[in-house]
């Protein structure tokens, strides 16, 4: 009998910042793998996906932004993590930063959310091409 992917819907926020985007630094336990990607989760039951990349992005970098909700893109795709296989549609958002010149307090409540940082573009398309979601 063959197992199907767990469907999930989740948004993820792509903040820019002087030229740079915002990653977080993931690990996946079963793999023993870390990997970037942008800030996002699964979106809570009476949550818009934009609800969802807000407040994603500020517990997983203790960053606030506001989402252009004009500048989504919607994705849908296979996607592996903790010995799971999901079928993931996510709401990518163009975010900006509410406040311009906020501090780095990023305390991610979740284990597997390492830390956080800017990354230049080119640096970031190359770490987003290794999972392929963008």
């Amino acid at each position: 009998m063959e197992i199907q992917p767990i469907d999930r819907k989740r948004a993820c926020a792509v903040c820019w910042k002087e030229g740079q985007v915002l990653m977080v630094k993931i690990y996946d336990p079963h793999k023993r793998q870390y990997f970037w990607m942008p800030p996002g989760g699964g979106v809570e039951e009476g949550e818009s996906s934009d609800m969802t990349a807000e407040r994603e992005t500020r517990e997983e970098t203790g960053q606030i932004l506001r989402v252009q909700q004009e500048a989504k893109v919607t994705k849908s795709y296979p996607f592996h993590f903790n010995g799971v296989d999901y079928l993931v549609t996510t709401d990518f958002y163009l975010c900006h930063w509410k406040e311009k010149d906020q501090e780095w307090t990023g305390q991610p409540k979740d284990e597997c959310i390492i830390d956080s940082k800017l990354f230049n573009l080119e640096l970031c398309l190359a770490y987003t091409s290794l999972w392929g979601a963008i």
